[in-house]
């Protein structure tokens, strides 16, 4: 005979409504921030505590409730967990870095009142140079 899961059996009771107790479980994260995020807060590295299960968007909330200097331009941050953009349902788990990049504008400049596009085809920059 194959022996049945045990279930917690601790409960809130109400008058007429018994709902089961949940446990929750809290972990932190760390959060890189950059470019404009870290002039404004004053730092480059935060920690955040979040409850599991957590989401992206829950990181950015509660980003913003610990650094209100920053909680105006997180709308425009681009999230990245392991080297990829996230989306705001993304899972968010312990362990994990999450960087917050700000999106950086590029790619043509003006001289003189006139338009200039840099080309695709240069040389990366190196530490070097």
């Amino acid at each position: 005979m194959k022996k049945q899961p045990s279930h917690s059996t601790d409960s809130i009771s109400n008058d007429s409504v018994s709902i089961p107790s949940v446990s929750i479980t809290s972990f932190s994260v760390s959060v890189r921030l950059n470019g404009e995020l870290t002039r404004l807060a004053g730092r480059a590295r935060m920690n955040v505590t979040l409850n599991s299960p957590a989401t992206v968007a829950d990181l950015l909330a509660e980003v913003a409730s610990d650094e209100p200097s920053i909680a105006h331009r997180l709308h425009v941050a681009v999230p990245v967990i392991d080297g990829h953009h996230a989306t705001q349902e993304q899972e968010v788990v312990q362990g994990r870095e999450v960087a917050l990049l700000m999106p950086v504008a590029g790619g043509s400049y003006w001289v003189k009142g006139m338009k200039s596009t840099v080309s695709s085809k240069q040389q990366p920059i190196t530490s070097d140079q």
